[in-house]
């Protein structure tokens, strides 16, 4: 009975582990319109860049999967410099450009668990023109 119940313990915990891993996985799927590949990324939205007085000027992902991926400022992608440090699910296509992986952002979905809602004004800024 003993030994039953342990295996049945071993089991949940092998199922919740798989399932936590997973979530960090990119889902890659294809765009059958545009043929391009399309993911889906949980992550959280960073600041890679700054200029020479403070300001930032570029953005990325830190993926659960331990990658960084560069968030492209066309399209929504520039929507994400408001939620700075908030866990996001993020679709779009995936390029290399250079040594980088770069996001095409076609929409996110804020974590509503982690997602702040509070903003103080200094603390919101906005990517410059390059």
């Amino acid at each position: 009975m003993v030994a039953v119940l342990a295996q049945l313990l071993l089991f949940l915990f092998q199922m919740k582990a798989s399932k936590q891993q997973k979530k960090g996985r990119a889902m890659m799927r294809t765009d059958k319109r545009a043929g391009n590949p399309m993911v889906t990324i949980n992550g959280i939205v960073i600041p890679i860049e700054w200029d020479e007085i403070g300001n930032i000027v570029a953005i990325a992902l830190s993926a659960y999967d331990e990658k960084e991926y560069i968030i492209d400022k066309r399209g929504k992608g520039i929507e994400l410099i408001n939620h700075l440090r908030e866990e996001v699910e993020i679709s779009g296509v995936v390029s290399q450009v250079e040594n980088n992986q770069m996001i095409t952002v076609t929409k996110y979905v804020i974590n509503k668990e982690t997602g702040s809602k509070k903003r103080l004004e200094s603390g919101r800024m906005s990517i410059q023109e390059m």
